[in-house]
């Protein structure tokens, strides 16, 4: 209690007692309270010593940062695991890795062989086990370059089934493997290419990284610190959060600001543009399921603005390679994503892999029929919005000009007949 609230009530009832000195049982109410008012102000002092004493030097910071310290991370409930997944020897040990999401802070990586196997996340000081995924939880893991970088560096994804848990986002040099540990170490290569190549063979290739490739997207633009080498990503904001664009084979992913989303084409409805003008555009991607909370029927459309025009006619190609700005098609990737009428199932061997790709083909074909419609209508060039005034006249000149045609015979015709028939009464 406050040292000015206990005077307060001091003085309140000496005034109280001088009013009242005549009425014997208010002067002993009044005694009783002051008694209990100066027992309770001892009692506080010595827990606020002894509080003092316990913490020592460590009470010296704020006391929100003590108890945000106290606090375990959000990751420290764990799935059950087998009996010996905590102490299970690693086939592969990285000491250090930088850790971005869902903590930042350096962590050690440890790789667990075996069916029941995965990957874990320990605490370097305290040695504990901090966060952890089988392999059998993680949906995708995938690879790319850290953007903007003058040191060269990959950020590893990692990508887990159940969309209520965070991606983790680890960050690995570019330098050589000389601190990997185990017989999964290969100190002649790169960190992430070691690193990569132990989870595919560990997993049994089940989580083979997936990086960008030149066939599916690479930037029109160059990077500041290293102009021969094009950018895998395209740049873009999701509101107010900066990040960037990879186009994958299997997905697109934007990152890496928290969430990090992961759209992998079974779980897109369609891809759109806005706001195209002669330096920016906007995209919006409609997906279900992609973002922790989020119902894995609903329909969300992220929008990501401000990508550079320069990266238009590449991630348009993209986007119309596999069929992703026809929403028509979204119910075709996604009967592939649960296996809706998987001749495999039923069969299996080599002739349900040739039925599966039955769907694939008509797909193809429907995109095919797609392009063909959209030739056929007036080209759209974003990039010469500005001198698109009177480009509508040529071609409704032009038409007029060839406009004789089927229609202008048919007129003759007609003006031909009419004057039959007046030539006929007179």
């Amino acid at each position: 209690m406050d040292v000015n609230i206990w005077n307060g009530l001091l003085s309140r009832e000496q005034e109280l007692v001088k009013w009242n000195r005549a009425d014997a049982s208010v002067q002993t109410f009044f005694d009783q309270v002051n008694t209990y008012v100066k027992g309770l102000h001892v009692e506080i002092e010595r827990l606020r010593k002894h509080a003092s004493s316990s913490n020592g030097a460590e009470d010296t910071g704020p006391a929100a940062k003590k108890r945000k310290m106290d606090i375990p991370n959000g990751n420290s409930s764990q799935p059950q695991r087998p009996g010996d997944w905590a102490t299970r020897a690693p086939v592969l040990t990285v000491p250090e890795v930088s850790f971005s999401v869902p903590m930042r802070k350096k962590m050690k990586v440890e790789l667990l062989a075996g069916s029941d196997g995965g990957l874990r996340v320990v605490d370097t000081k305290t040695q504990s086990l901090e966060a952890s995924m089988t392999w059998d939880e993680i949906e995708q893991i995938i690879t790319v370059p850290v953007p903007e970088k003058a040191q060269p560096a990959h950020n590893f994804l990692l990508v887990p089934r159940d969309t209520a848990q965070d991606t983790f986002v680890l960050t690995l040099p570019d330098t050589p493997a000389t601190s990997f540990a185990g017989a999964g170490a290969d100190p002649s290569a790169t960190q992430p290419d070691a690193f990569s190549s132990s989870l595919a063979a560990v997993s049994h290739a089940r989580c083979s990284p997936v990086a960008p490739s030149a066939d599916e997207f690479l930037s029109a633009l160059t990077q500041p610190h290293k102009s021969s080498v094009k950018p895998a990503h395209a740049k873009a904001f999701r509101g107010s959060k900066d990040g960037y664009l990879f186009l994958l084979a299997p997905g697109i992913v934007w990152g890496f600001r928290k969430p990090v989303l992961w759209f992998p084409f079974d779980r897109v409805v369609s891809v759109s543009y806005t706001s195209v003008l002669q330096r920016t555009f906007n995209i919006v991607v409609a997906a279900r399921g992609v973002e922790p909370g989020r119902d894995a029927d609903e329909e969300v459309e992220y929008e990501f603005a401000m990508l550079d025009q320069a990266d238009f006619a590449g991630i348009d190609a993209y986007v119309k390679r596999h069929g992703l700005q026809d929403a028509s098609l979204a119910d075709a990737r996604r009967a592939k994503r649960y296996g809706v009428n998987d001749p495999r199932k039923a069969r299996g061997g080599a002739a349900g892999e040739a039925e599966e790709e039955q769907p694939v083909d008509a797909l193809k074909t429907e995109q095919q029929l797609q392009d063909e419609e959209d030739e056929e209508e007036e080209d759209f060039d974003p990039g010469s919005e500005g001198d698109s005034d009177g480009s509508g006249s040529d071609s409704e000149e032009e038409e007029r000009e060839r406009g004789g045609g089927v229609g202008g015979d048919e007129m003759e015709e007609e003006e031909l007949e009419f004057d039959e028939e007046e030539a006929g009464e007179e």
